[in-house]
């Protein structure tokens, strides 16, 4: 018998036998003549026990080293987060410098630090004041839930259409922000531009 036998060659090998068992019983074999069968057998239940013991122990040590892996990334996550508060910290501060001494842009040997504006941002100051059309509000429903929401509104087909048509995500800032670029006024909300320090 071969010494690399897979799994599947095992057990192929076993139903073979066992067939080849059942057809000389059915025969009319003697014991004697199942002998060398079930020898054969033994060596293929043998084979196949030490080959899921070799197939188990693989998957503990894939789940071993998937595990290690994990926390070793998680702890590199960590490091990197901690690099990326002493960057955003530093640039705070050049940020601050930056603008107490009304420079945009200043020029080392090497490198450039430049003041960015960014997008404009919704700022929403007195929430209570935010018109009711620039609000939205998300539920946790069931599909069934839904439904007869949806039913029950007959009565009112606008909403009964926003309901059919609702978003996953609030959109409610990006809706504000647009109404305040044309111009116009969304109570308790503005629009605010702060500045970043890019390194050129």
């Amino acid at each position: 018998m071969s010494q690399s036998l897979t799994l599947y060659d095992i057990e192929s090998g076993l139903l073979d036998l066992e067939c080849l068992r059942d057809e000389a019983l059915a025969d009319g074999g003697l014991p004697e003549d199942l002998a060398p069968i079930d020898q054969a057998i033994a060596e293929y239940v043998q084979r196949e026990i030490r080959k899921v013991d070799g197939c188990a122990a693989w998957l503990r040590e894939c789940d071993m080293r998937a595990q290690a892996a994990e926390e070793e990334a998680e702890r590199l996550r960590a490091r990197a987060r901690l690099y990326y508060e002493k960057r955003d910290r530093f640039k705070a501060h050049i940020l601050a410098v930056m603008e107490a001494v009304g420079e945009t842009r200043i020029e080392g040997k090497t490198s450039t630090l430049v003041l960015r504006k960014n997008p404009p941002k919704v700022e929403v100051r007195q929430p209570e004041m935010v018109p009711p059309n620039y609000r939205r509000f998300t539920a946790k429903l069931t599909g069934q839930q839904r439904g007869r929401l949806i039913s029950a509104l007959t009565n009112d087909p606008d909403l009964q259409q926003a309901i059919i048509e609702a978003k996953w995500l609030d959109d409610s800032k990006s809706r504000i922000a647009e109404a305040l670029k044309r111009g116009e006024a969304v109570p308790g909300c503005e629009l605010v531009q702060d500045s970043r320090v890019e390194v050129l």
